[in-house]
């Protein structure tokens, strides 16, 4: 890393700090989507039992094994996704290759199957 900082260090004083609020805000956010869903389904729900009141109830009782099925699944399947992006990402970046280039010349990077160059004026 530069300046004789490793990745951690990176990371703790530099990139936590910037996207510190942005993860505040997200949080936020998605606690008071939670509980107005709750509050909306409660207050209309009527007779029947939805999936926010099962939770809520369950959470009462105690956990039922649907919950804890449901639960784990979806954390599951996201899981999968961001692993399957993150391959896919790291495979795509792999096959892109930055060809060197000096001041007046043209800039060029190289895909398999096809070229791309533009004059950089730096």
């Amino acid at each position: 890393m530069d300046l004789y900082a490793n990745e951690w260090q990176t990371f703790r004083r530099i990139t936590l700090p910037l996207v510190a609020p942005g993860i505040a805000a997200a949080a936020l956010l998605a606690f008071s989507l939670s509980f107005d869903d709750y509050i909306i389904t409660n207050f209309t729900i009527g007779t029947e039992i939805t999936f926010p009141k099962f939770v809520f109830t369950s959470a009462i009782r105690g956990v039922p094994a649907q919950a804890n099925v449901i639960g784990a699944s979806m954390f599951f399947i996201a899981l999968a996704i961001v692993i399957v992006g993150q391959v896919l990402a790291s495979k795509r970046k792999s096959k892109v290759q930055l060809v060197p280039f000096t001041h007046g010349k043209p800039r060029k990077y190289v895909w398999p199957g096809f070229h791309i160059s533009w004059h950089c004026p730096l």
